[in-house]
C-alpha cells in the first residue's frame, strides 16, 4: 500500500499535534507544587504555542509533491524556548534534546540517538545507560500507534526515564572528576 505525501504529512503533523497536546497538559500538572512551578508553566505555555503552529500549517507543495519533513517555524522557535527553560532550570531534570519528542513524526528524530553518550567508566553506569535508552527507544518506536490515554501515560514515563538519564548524567559526572 502507498501512501501519497500529503496524507503521510498530514499524519506527521496529527501525531506532532497529539504529543504536544499531551505534554503542555503533562508539565501543567507537573508544575503543582514543583520547585520550577514558574518554568514548568511557561514550558506548558510554549508547547501550547507549538500545538497552534502544529494544528494550522499546511506544508509546501514542490512540483506535486508534499514535503513530509518540515517543521512550522512557530513551532520550532517555541521548543527552542521549552529547551532554554529546562536548560535554565536544572531542578527540572531534562535534557533539552527531550522536546525533539514532538517533532519526531515529522522529522524522524529520535530522542535515544540524540541524547549525549555518556561513556561511562564503570560497568554499573554503562548498564544503566543502556537500560535507559534501550527503554525510550522502545517507547519512541510505538508511540504513535497507541490510544490517547496510554499514549499520556508512556509520556510520563519517557519524562521519567529522561529524568532519570539526566541523573546518571550527573553521576557518571561525578565518577570521572574523582
Amino acid at each position: 500500500m502507498t501512501v501519497d505525501t500529503a496524507t503521510y504529512a498530514a499524519h506527521s503533523l496529527r501525531d506532532a499535534a497529539a504529543r504536544t497536546a499531551d505534554l503542555a497538559d503533562i508539565f501543567r500538572r507537573q508544575a503543582e507544587g514543583h520547585p520550577a512551578k514558574a518554568a514548568l508553566l511557561l514550558i506548558a505555555g510554549h508547547l501550547s504555542t507549538a500545538l497552534d503552529g502544529l494544528r494550522t500549517y499546511t506544508p509546501p507543495v514542490i512540483d506535486g509533491t508534499t514535503v513530509t519533513n518540515t517543521t512550522p517555524a512557530g513551532t520550532g522557535f517555541a521548543l527552542m524556548h521549552c529547551m532554554a527553560e529546562v536548560e535554565d532550570n536544572p531542578e527540572i531534570q531534562l535534557p533539552g534534546e527531550f522536546f525533539y519528542i514532538v517533532t519526531a513524526p515529522i522529522t524522524r528524530r529520535r530522542l535515544h540517538k540524540l541524547l549525549p553518550a555518556l561513556h561511562p567508566a564503570g560497568a554499573e553506569h554503562a548498564r544503566k545507560e543502556d537500560e535507559i535508552r534501550t527503554a525510550i527507544r522502545l517507547i519512541e518506536h510505538d508511540l504513535d500507534d497507541l490510544d490517547p490515554v496510554t499514549r499520556y501515560g508512556a509520556l510520563n514515563v519517557l519524562i521519567g526515564l529522561c529524568r532519570a538519564y539526566v541523573e546518571l548524567t550527573a553521576a557518571v559526572k561525578a565518577d570521572t572528576s574523582r
